[in-house]
């Protein structure tokens, strides 16, 4: 009878032993499931955020371009208008071109009209015054590597972006270097398409009164033809020979636009044809973090 307790305690010992260690087990695979849901939720959230953030920065900059582009509209206004004046009554047929004049002003006019409407709306939609905090020039870094990173991906394309920063300061117009950057990139990315083992090199520096980005990549290069030129609106090599169709992207005379008017700043090029190029942005410090 005792062989037989001690026995049945050394098998309750065991199934103890078994149903603690199942239970560990079982936590501890609740726990990984539970922590890897989150994860891939985390990652998920991020991946909208950033994506919000870079949609939301191709928004802002349509909205100062066109902001720009109603300026220019009311000038062409103005000077409609003080032709109708000048022709009335002078040169023979001057009230027909006058009044033709003073119908392309009016027209003008409508079209400024309804493009104020939409800059107003959107403007209001995506208003960085009120509760828009800035953002860290590395987390700007990490926004637009992540971005390019995931259409390098859904190209199905073997592209290694690395990144050097040594800038750490807040950016309160950070939308509009969100899309200086990742328009650059892009190019990169265009630039290394077809090149094996394709590098794009990103490096930030600080200097006194500066902020220095470098963008390089082992792609194509520009001719010297093209780089006289690659600034210049309207310019573009992207563009589908079927079709004819342009690229639709900031273009880099937009890109310059930014730099120069928002930053203080201005880019340069740098290329060896089918070796390197590497876009050289300067960024005045001051006006970078006001």
């Amino acid at each position: 009878m005792e062989g037989f307790t001690n026995y049945s305690y050394r098998l309750f010992q065991i199934l103890f032993l078994i149903a603690l260690i199942r239970s560990l087990l079982g936590s501890i695979t609740s726990f990984l499931y539970h922590y890897f849901n989150l994860m891939l939720s985390k990652d998920s959230h991020e991946r909208r955020y950033y994506h919000f953030v870079w949609i939301a920065a191709s928004v802002k900059n349509e909205l100062y371009f066109m902001q720009k582009n109603i300026d220019a509209m009311e000038k062409i206004m103005k000077k409609a208008y003080l032709l109708n004046k000048n022709l009335q009554g002078k040169i023979e047929n001057g009230n027909k071109h006058s009044t033709t004049a003073l119908q392309i002003a009016l027209d003008i006019h409508d079209i400024k009209k309804d493009s104020q409407n939409i800059v107003q709306i959107l403007t209001n939609y995506f208003n960085d015054s009120e509760g828009t905090k800035p953002m860290k020039f590395s987390e700007i870094l990490r926004i637009v590597t992540r971005y390019s990173q995931e259409k390098i991906h859904e190209r199905h394309s073997n592209i290694l972006i690395s990144t050097h920063n040594h800038v750490e300061m807040l950016v309160p117009k950070y939308f509009y270097l969100v899309s200086v950057l990742s328009s650059l990139i892009f190019n990169s990315i265009d630039a290394v398409k077809n090149i094996p083992e394709a590098n794009i090199t990103i490096l930030c520096q600080e200097e006194s009164k500066e902020i220095i980005i470098n963008i390089i990549d082992n792609g194509s290069g520009v001719d010297d033809e093209i780089k006289e030129l690659i600034f210049h609106p309207g310019f573009t090599t992207k563009y589908n020979k079927k079709t004819g169709d342009t690229y639709r992207g900031l273009g880099l005379s937009r890109v310059q636009a930014i730099i120069k008017e928002q930053f203080g700043g201005d880019i340069e090029i740098q290329s060896t044809f089918k070796q390197e190029t590497n876009f050289k942005v300067i960024l005045n410090k001051q006006l970078l973090s006001e």
